[in-house]
């Protein structure tokens, strides 16, 4: 079985990894390192930061200055994350099939979503409350699709897919409830393909379609910008798109590390990305001014960090 990051590193050249098998969440894969969650008592209002760590099985917590607040371990290979407007944290622990939430400041689940089978990488939710899950086949990792749970359903209520989808990996929804899917996509009679970024208009399968993008690498976390466009990790770039897949030129650069999920804060002036370099150095967190590039504030030292999320703080 590959996780996300494995299959994006083997698609990029790089060196392989391996996930971790599906186990209950009360049990990590035991070649993994088990830690024990904590929390401090955080200012009411202050924002935090999250970073997940597929090989530790943790999601750390940061204030934003840097300083570690809080740590939920006893995860199974803990991918993507997202920061609800109600400030509850979702986890794709991708290893125990499951999505997680976890109220503010909690080191145990509020709500355990099922994925039976299945081998999540990323979770967003739309404006309406409908929770999209990024999902492969756990068996393989083959034959991507996305999972969506209406609210307050802890199983699946249907269903999105692409032709010859070959894996799923991370995802965000617009105000309008619009999905946007990074991908892969192998036709198994004449194996061609590659990556991709799909559209599912308002969130459905109706009207599905790949956005005419050229990647110079394969593109990974995905979220949109306070102007409506689309922030798309490539390599060791985070380039913007309009949502109709064209090149607006802005391109910010992470030298010597691989870029996975992209987070962007309330002002719409910093973007967080977890920084994955597959030779084991420099792997952290990062902060950088949007659009600028500058780099404002690292956060950690990790083995595989997947994902990244900022929460803005309760007013």
């Amino acid at each position: 079985m590959l996780s996300t990051i494995a299959a994006i590193a083997l698609l990029a050249g790089c060196l392989p990894v391996t996930a971790s098998a599906a186990t209950s969440l009360a049990a990590p894969n035991s070649t993994h390192q088990r830690t024990t969650s904590w929390m401090l008592k955080t200012k009411v209002g202050a924002p935090l930061v999250y970073v997940s760590d597929v090989d530790f099985n943790t999601v750390t917590v940061f204030d934003r200055g840097g300083q570690t607040v809080g740590r939920i371990g006893g995860l199974n290979g803990p991918e993507g994350l997202f920061v609800d407007a109600d400030h509850n944290l979702w986890v794709a622990n991708s290893g125990a099939s499951q999505i997680l939430e976890f109220a503010r400041g909690a080191t145990s689940p509020t709500k355990i979503l099922s994925d039976k089978g299945g081998l999540p990488s990323d979770v967003t939710m739309c404006p309406n409350g409908t929770l999209y899950v990024s999902n492969s086949k756990l068996s393989n990792a083959r034959g991507g699709n996305i999972l969506l749970y209406a609210p307050g359903s802890t199983r699946p209520t249907g269903k999105l897919t692409f032709p010859h989808e070959f894996q799923a990996y991370f995802l965000t929804c617009d105000a309008a409830g619009n999905i946007f899917e990074t991908l892969t996509i192998i036709n198994k009679m004449t194996g061609a393909g590659g990556a991709a970024v799909v559209e599912y208009p308002g969130g459905r399968q109706a009207g599905a379609t790949r956005l005419p993008m050229k990647h110079s690498f394969f593109p990974g976390g995905i979220k949109q910008d306070h102007a409506g466009n689309l922030l798309i990790a490539e390599g060791v770039s985070i380039d913007e798109y309009t949502e109709a897949g064209l090149p607006t030129g802005v391109s910010i650069k992470s030298p010597d590390s691989y870029t996975a999920p992209v987070g962007i804060d309330v002002t719409g002036n910093v973007l967080g990305v977890a920084l994955f370099d597959p030779t084991g150095r420099d792997a952290e967190g990062q902060t950088y001014a949007f659009p600028t590039g500058i780099a404002l504030q690292a956060y950690g030292r990790f083995n595989k960090p997947i994902g990244f999320a900022f929460d803005s703080g309760v007013k």
